[in-house]
């Protein structure tokens, strides 16, 4: 009886340090600002987009963001990068993955992606 008892407090000591784990898993979030010119105010946030990245964020996968073309040639106003739980979990999917195949990869992060907002400028007539 004893013996259980202190299995299952074992067993729920691990599951709770796992859950602790999990829930504090680095997710982040960096936002730059931009002043913009007179006559433009912040517009609405376009829809989340990922960028992805290997060899731990330091080299880019997927094309730099163009900023003239999401925003129409419009003035960018705020961009906000995330690193969500969505992310790491595929992150660590594909990790794992990658990392089964080729043991090297073991040391590094073979696929990091991030997510991505733009918010642009929109023209606001003066006075209004």
């Amino acid at each position: 009886m004893v013996k259980q008892l202190q299995q299952t407090i074992k067993q729920l000591f691990k599951l709770s340090f796992l859950s602790i784990l999990l829930v504090t898993s680095g997710c982040g979030t960096m936002v730059f600002h931009q002043d913009l010119p007179d006559n433009y105010r912040p517009g609405n946030y376009e829809s989340e987009k990922w960028h992805d990245t290997t060899i731990d964020g330091m080299v880019e996968i997927s094309e730099p963001v163009n900023l003239y073309q999401e925003c129409r040639g419009k003035p960018w106003a705020n961009i906000e990068i995330e690193y969500t739980f969505t992310n790491g979990l595929v992150a660590f999917a594909g990790n794992s993955v990658l990392t089964w195949a080729v043991p090297a990869l073991s040391f590094i992060s073979p696929y990091t992606p991030w997510a991505y907002q733009v918010q642009c400028g929109a023209y606001s007539a003066p006075g209004a």
